[in-house]
């Protein structure tokens, strides 16, 4: 009687990255690249480092990020122009109103923008800044991120700012020092941040050290 093969054998692939054979069920496709439980994490920890790798779709130039982060901000700034005429006005008749005031457009800007970039990258990847420049912001294995993920990058990258407009609107007048030198620190974040972009292979910034992202370009 002529042999079967057995239905129930694994078909067998071979790992890209580590080149050994191993089951298909039990692989994964990362970056283009069809990788074994091993050759996940050597991929990733490639991705962390800023490695170059085979295929890989690359990181865009710091110019180009800047460029799109220059589109969102001036929206951003509209918002904000916006809504502190409107609070100086209500406020011209007392001075801790238009300190309390201050911190409060602060803070209301503060988490419009992160509103913004979170829900626009958890749904996209893009703000309209990076629909400009065609790049989008990913996971280290280049997945779509989730609206958690989106939140919590959104937080690092704009919520710091809300930082010393919540301490004036709680304070008042009473704590301006204080809010003067919760500027100065989101200013010098905000410089490490750029620093980060400049001085990384991969053009990551801290907010996508800290979310675990990467922004990479697109084909079209």
């Amino acid at each position: 009687m002529e042999h079967l093969p057995d239905s129930d054998a694994p078909n067998m692939v071979r790992c890209d990255v580590t080149d050994e054979l191993v089951p298909e069920d039990e692989t994964v496709v990362l970056q283009g690249k069809r990788v074994s439980a091993r050759g996940k994490q050597i991929l990733l920890d490639q991705l962390r480092t800023g490695h170059s790798i085979g295929g890989e779709i690359e990181a865009p130039g710091s110019l180009r990020r800047f460029g799109c982060a220059l589109i969102d901000g001036l929206l951003v700034f509209v918002v904000a122009f916006a809504a502190g005429f409107i609070m100086a006005v209500a406020a011209a008749t007392s001075f801790e109103l238009e300190v309390r005031l201050t911190g409060l457009v602060e803070v209301a800007v503060t988490i419009a923008a992160m509103m913004y970039f979170a829900l626009m990258h958890a749904r996209t990847g893009q703000t309209l800044g990076k629909m400009a420049g065609k790049i989008k912001v990913v996971n280290l294995d280049g997945s779509d991120i989730d609206f958690k993920t989106a939140l919590l990058r959104a937080f690092m990258f704009n919520g710091i700012q809300g930082i010393s407009g919540l301490v004036l609107l709680i304070g008042g007048a009473a704590v301006a020092v204080l809010y003067g030198v919760l500027d100065l620190v989101v200013m010098v974040y905000g410089l490490a941040n750029a620093i980060t972009v400049l001085a990384t292979p991969d053009k990551r910034a801290i907010h996508d050290f800290v979310a675990g992202t990467r922004v990479i370009m697109l084909d079209n």
